[in-house]
């Protein structure tokens, strides 16, 4: 239950990601790291391998719902860690997994940002729309949406999630069971909550901070 993003001086809400694609991917069954002959890669300098940014399908599921994951996320103010919950939201954690191993995430940045309420990522769109060209469907996690809180964001016009996600930056109670919440921050927190609120569709906001890498390990 997303809207498009609003201005800061609006209802705060998390923003869907508008997605052109019209396929609705059915849940993950094993996960394929490679990207598909029908993946589309984006344009990259010479000599560097390309994100791939576009998928005709959703990637199977092969994570471990009984094993712990960790995501780092390098940014240029410092590392982000989250800790991921593959048991409270498998196919959520399955398809993050994905699009990160797969450098989705290389390049991009926390392209809305609004103060006390949010730090959302993962748009491959500067205006903050688009995902991967799929969807997996919503999970009924029973984490919260407390502080340091990691919930995607639901793709516009189409039932499910992508490739946007979102950072709670206050505890915010009245979005729970609303998005899937699949994990928390445990470092780095101070590096979003220190951003200035930020509307992608604004031709003069501040600098988005980039996303270099997100590194997955299992435990």
């Amino acid at each position: 239950m997303l809207f498009n993003p609003p201005n800061t001086t609006s209802t705060n809400k998390p923003s869907k990601q508008n997605s052109a694609s019209t396929d609705e991917a059915t849940a993950p069954s094993s996960l394929d790291t490679t990207p598909g002959p029908s993946a589309t890669p984006s344009p990259t300098p010479t000599g560097t391998p390309a994100p791939t940014r576009s998928y005709a399908a959703a990637p199977p599921f092969s994570i471990d719902p009984a094993a712990s994951y960790t995501a780092t996320i390098a940014t240029d103010k410092g590392e982000i860690v989250l800790q991921l919950d593959a048991k409270a939201a498998p196919q959520t954690v399955n398809n993050f997994v994905f699009l990160a191993t797969n450098r989705f995430y290389d390049g991009l940045a926390f392209q809305r940002v609004v103060k006390d309420f949010i730090a959302q990522a993962g748009a491959p769109q500067p205006d903050g729309s688009g995902g991967p060209g799929y969807t997996v469907p919503p999970e009924n996690s029973p984490l919260k949406h407390t502080v340091g809180a990691v919930a995607v964001a639901e793709s516009q016009g189409q039932p499910g999630m992508g490739s946007q996600f979102y950072v709670v930056l206050k505890d915010q109670p009245d979005l729970d069971g609303k998005d899937t919440v699949f994990g928390k921050v445990t470092s780095g927190l101070d590096i979003l909550q220190g951003l200035p609120s930020r509307d992608p569709k604004d031709p003069n906001a501040p600098a988005a901070l980039q996303i270099k890498s997100i590194t997955v390990s299992k435990q």
